[in-house]
Protein backbone atom coordinates (compact mmCIF):
# COMPACT_ATOMS: atom_id res chain seq x y z
CA UNK A 1 0.00 0.00 0.00
CA UNK A 2 1.31 3.34 -0.77
CA UNK A 3 1.72 5.88 1.97
CA UNK A 4 -0.96 8.06 0.44
CA UNK A 5 -3.36 5.46 0.00
CA UNK A 6 -5.99 5.10 2.83
CA UNK A 7 -8.27 2.02 3.68
CA UNK A 8 -11.95 3.55 5.05
CA UNK A 9 -14.18 1.08 6.52
CA UNK A 10 -17.96 2.15 6.18
CA UNK A 11 -20.26 0.65 8.79
CA UNK A 12 -24.05 0.12 7.01
CA UNK A 13 -26.37 1.28 9.38
CA UNK A 14 -29.86 -0.64 10.10
CA UNK A 15 -32.17 0.20 8.20
CA UNK A 16 -36.17 -0.41 9.11
CA UNK A 17 -39.43 0.01 7.33
CA UNK A 18 -42.44 2.24 9.49
CA UNK A 19 -46.02 2.67 8.67
CA UNK A 20 -47.41 5.61 9.80
CA UNK A 21 -50.47 7.00 10.46
CA UNK A 22 -52.21 9.80 10.06
CA UNK A 23 -55.78 10.14 11.97
CA UNK A 24 -57.72 13.04 11.18
CA UNK A 25 -60.89 13.20 13.34
CA UNK A 26 -64.27 14.76 12.46
CA UNK A 27 -62.41 18.00 13.46
CA UNK A 28 -59.85 18.02 11.14
CA UNK A 29 -57.07 17.58 13.94
CA UNK A 30 -54.73 15.32 13.81
CA UNK A 31 -53.25 12.59 16.40
CA UNK A 32 -50.19 12.81 17.17
CA UNK A 33 -48.08 10.41 19.37
CA UNK A 34 -44.94 11.57 21.60
CA UNK A 35 -42.16 8.76 21.58
CA UNK A 36 -41.78 7.83 25.42
CA UNK A 37 -38.51 8.38 27.36
CA UNK A 38 -37.63 4.64 27.92
CA UNK A 39 -37.16 4.76 23.51
CA UNK A 40 -33.66 4.48 22.26
CA UNK A 41 -34.58 6.07 19.40
CA UNK A 42 -35.39 9.71 19.25
CA UNK A 43 -37.26 10.38 22.70
CA UNK A 44 -39.27 12.21 22.95
CA UNK A 45 -40.24 13.59 19.93
CA UNK A 46 -43.75 13.41 18.30
CA UNK A 47 -44.81 11.47 15.17
CA UNK A 48 -47.75 10.09 13.97
CA UNK A 49 -48.55 6.96 15.35
CA UNK A 50 -47.29 3.97 13.94
CA UNK A 51 -44.31 1.04 13.56
CA UNK A 52 -42.04 -1.52 12.47
CA UNK A 53 -42.76 -3.71 9.43
CA UNK A 54 -42.58 -6.88 10.85
CA UNK A 55 -40.78 -9.27 7.93
CA UNK A 56 -43.33 -10.41 4.99
CA UNK A 57 -45.64 -7.90 6.27
CA UNK A 58 -46.87 -5.17 3.74
CA UNK A 59 -47.15 -1.71 4.55
CA UNK A 60 -50.76 -1.83 4.89
CA UNK A 61 -51.03 -4.72 7.44
CA UNK A 62 -48.45 -3.21 9.27
CA UNK A 63 -50.14 0.02 9.92
CA UNK A 64 -53.41 -2.10 11.14
CA UNK A 65 -51.29 -4.15 13.39
CA UNK A 66 -49.18 -1.17 15.42
CA UNK A 67 -52.83 0.95 15.77
CA UNK A 68 -54.27 -1.72 17.42
CA UNK A 69 -51.11 -2.70 19.40
CA UNK A 70 -50.12 1.13 20.23
CA UNK A 71 -53.60 3.15 20.55
CA UNK A 72 -55.91 0.65 20.32
CA UNK A 73 -57.98 1.70 17.39
CA UNK A 74 -59.44 -0.62 14.66
CA UNK A 75 -58.78 1.27 11.41
CA UNK A 76 -61.75 0.92 8.80
CA UNK A 77 -60.28 2.22 6.01
CA UNK A 78 -56.34 3.57 5.54
CA UNK A 79 -55.50 5.31 1.91
CA UNK A 80 -51.58 5.23 1.06
CA UNK A 81 -50.27 8.57 0.50
CA UNK A 82 -46.47 8.52 0.29
CA UNK A 83 -42.87 7.00 1.42
CA UNK A 84 -40.03 8.81 2.33
CA UNK A 85 -36.77 7.62 3.16
CA UNK A 86 -34.98 9.57 6.45
CA UNK A 87 -31.42 9.18 7.07
CA UNK A 88 -31.03 9.07 11.02
CA UNK A 89 -27.77 9.19 12.38
CA UNK A 90 -28.12 5.14 13.82
CA UNK A 91 -30.52 4.03 11.14
CA UNK A 92 -32.09 4.53 7.55
CA UNK A 93 -35.75 4.36 8.09
CA UNK A 94 -38.50 4.64 4.89
CA UNK A 95 -41.63 5.36 6.01
CA UNK A 96 -45.26 4.96 4.59
CA UNK A 97 -47.68 7.35 5.48
CA UNK A 98 -51.54 6.53 5.45
CA UNK A 99 -53.96 8.67 5.73
CA UNK A 100 -56.83 7.01 8.21
CA UNK A 101 -60.31 8.25 8.60
CA UNK A 102 -62.71 5.43 8.98
CA UNK A 103 -61.35 3.79 12.20
CA UNK A 104 -63.36 2.25 15.34
CA UNK A 105 -62.75 2.78 19.51
CA UNK A 106 -61.49 5.87 20.45
CA UNK A 107 -57.37 6.03 20.56
CA UNK A 108 -55.74 5.47 23.64
CA UNK A 109 -52.67 5.41 25.03
CA UNK A 110 -51.43 1.95 25.30
CA UNK A 111 -47.46 1.82 25.92
CA UNK A 112 -47.40 4.77 28.10
CA UNK A 113 -47.23 7.49 25.37
CA UNK A 114 -48.83 11.20 25.50
CA UNK A 115 -50.92 11.60 22.36
CA UNK A 116 -52.54 14.79 21.43
CA UNK A 117 -54.61 16.06 19.33
CA UNK A 118 -53.61 19.34 16.46
CA UNK A 119 -54.91 21.05 13.73
CA UNK A 120 -52.43 21.55 10.75
CA UNK A 121 -51.47 24.79 11.88
CA UNK A 122 -50.44 23.45 15.72
CA UNK A 123 -48.06 21.43 14.39
CA UNK A 124 -44.84 23.40 14.36
CA UNK A 125 -45.71 23.30 17.98
CA UNK A 126 -44.37 20.05 18.57
CA UNK A 127 -41.34 18.47 18.24
CA UNK A 128 -41.42 16.19 15.24
CA UNK A 129 -39.61 13.80 13.95
CA UNK A 130 -37.47 14.79 10.81
CA UNK A 131 -38.34 12.04 8.93
CA UNK A 132 -42.23 13.53 9.13
CA UNK A 133 -41.40 16.62 8.09
CA UNK A 134 -42.18 16.02 3.96
CA UNK A 135 -45.46 14.87 4.74
CA UNK A 136 -46.31 17.73 7.40
CA UNK A 137 -45.48 19.70 4.06
CA UNK A 138 -48.17 18.74 2.16
CA UNK A 139 -50.78 18.29 5.29
CA UNK A 140 -53.41 21.00 4.01
CA UNK A 141 -53.46 19.48 0.44
CA UNK A 142 -53.88 16.14 1.76
CA UNK A 143 -57.04 17.32 4.52
CA UNK A 144 -58.47 19.23 1.25
CA UNK A 145 -58.85 15.96 -1.09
Amino acid sequence: MLATERIVAVASKPSIEVAAGILVDVDRRILLSERPAKSSHVAGFWEFPGGKLEPGESPHDALVRELQEEIDIVVAAARFVATHRHDYRERDVTLHFFLVREWRGTPRSVEGQRLAWARVNEIDDYNMLPGDEPIIRTLPALLRA
